[in-house]
């Protein structure tokens, strides 16, 4: 959703490569981002819905239609946009302006809400990443929280897995 915030403040009728190329995309550090991590991991999930991805589902470590409950589809959306939005070095502020201003008539206060939660959730995930990343201190053994395996509650308690 965030992308698709800024594409609109930017495209008016057409999205050309010229535009595309300028928008500002994150380069982060999958191999050690816990954030980038989880982007990985929901996108899988939500692309995997079928056996037509049984194979690409297994490279990438999640299972096949393991989101396709509309539930669990929905709060790995939230998360995902959450997620995103660390990548994009944004706080609860500028969320509020991207769900505010989307679109003039449709209330995302809801979704809002819910994206919060797991925005909330992974801030400490990621100060502590990052506190890392500037000490120059990325080792596992060092820095345990880092990697997604430790984390066997990745929600927030009030949302489902």
């Amino acid at each position: 959703m965030i992308l698709d915030w800024y594409a609109r403040r930017v495209v008016e009728l057409n999205l050309t490569f010229h535009l595309l190329n300028n928008f500002p995309i994150p380069r982060p550090d999958v191999d050690n981002d816990p954030v980038a991590r989880r982007i990985v991991k929901i996108s899988g999930r939500l692309a995997a819905v079928d056996d037509r991805f049984a194979d690409w589902a297994e490279k990438v470590g999640v299972g096949v239609g393991t989101a396709n409950d509309p539930a669990v589809k929905q709060d790995l959306i939230h998360e995902l946009d959450a997620c995103v939005a660390h990548l994009y070095d944004l706080d609860e502020d500028d969320l509020a302006v991207v769900y505010e201003t989307f679109h003039a008539k449709t209330d995302y206060s809801e979704r809002h809400k819910a994206v919060l939660a797991h925005f909330r959730h992974w801030e400490p995930i990621k100060q502590e990443y990052e506190q890392s990343r500037e000490a120059g201190q990325l080792h596992e053994s060092e820095h345990p929280r880092l990697h997604e395996s430790d984390h066997p509650q990745m929600h927030p308690p009030d949302h489902p897995q």
